[in-house]
């Protein structure tokens, strides 16, 4: 059993905060207008989108190192994010808030598994193709 790679997880969690940040600040900008759904859908996405960067830069084991830069991603963008929702619902709790973390890093961590899958899916195709990713 090796042990995790660090410098794998980070080079997924940071593009992944970077972008679900944005899309979770955008998210708060836009909360009462249709496009708060996209915008957290696209927060989905930038989690998965950290799962597959560390899954592709690991050597072993590429969907821990996947699910772990999401949950990474997800932790800091989570509590980073508390007080900005709190700031603008003045009706919502800390405690509240810090109760949904859990799920959200859970559903984070699941987006992150899918991308690294599919970074993995990515890279056999390019290994049977001959290094050819098209």
């Amino acid at each position: 059993m090796t042990d995790l790679d660090g410098g794998a997880v980070a080079r997924g969690a940071v593009p992944g905060t970077i972008l679900a940040f944005a899309c979770i600040v955008l998210r708060t900008v836009f909360d009462a207008g249709a496009l708060a759904g996209l915008f957290f859908l696209l927060a989905l996405v930038a989690f998965g989108v950290a799962g597959g960067l560390a899954a592709a830069a690991s050597t072993d084991r590429p969907v821990v190192h996947g699910g772990c830069a999401a949950l990474v991603a997800s932790v800091v963008v989570g509590l980073v994010g508390v007080p900005i929702r709190l700031s603008r619902h003045p009706e919502a709790t800390a405690a509240g808030q810090l109760l949904a973390l859990p799920l959200f890093c859970l559903i984070a961590m699941s987006c992150g598994i899918a991308g690294a899958y599919a970074a993995g899916a990515v890279a056999t195709r390019s290994a049977e193709r001959g290094g050819n990713p098209s």
